[in-house]
């Protein structure tokens, strides 16, 4: 599922957006969004069964995210086009991960 979702989601942003990394990029912080709801929901709030924890976070999300494909990029943007974009990107994206599962986490708690 998480797959599909990746997918959909990545193709949609790289065909409309002029840089077309940002499709893996807003992939990756939704998913960390995601990822910190999830356990700041199921930790604060209602104890999920392990099971269920498991699925929406490793099957579901692990589908979901790209980090192979955002490592790729960030190689291919350092060696074939621009070596500052490529630590840019690599920044941002890190940056704002951390950023949103945070703010998810938070908003779990809620």
């Amino acid at each position: 599922m998480g797959a599909i979702l990746k997918y959909i989601t990545t193709h949609y942003f790289s065909k409309y957006l002029s840089f077309s990394y940002l499709g893996t990029a807003i992939v990756n912080i939704i998913s960390c969004l995601l990822m910190g709801l999830i356990l700041g929901f199921s930790i604060n709030k209602i104890n999920l069964p392990q099971e269920v924890k498991l699925f929406l976070t490793f099957d579901f999300l692990g589908g979901l995210t790209t980090f192979s494909t955002f490592g790729f990029e960030v190689y291919h943007l350092i060696r074939e086009v621009n070596t500052y974009l490529g630590i840019l990107y690599l920044g941002l994206e890190c940056i704002f991960c951390l950023i949103f599962t945070y703010l998810g986490y938070q908003i779990g708690k809620i």
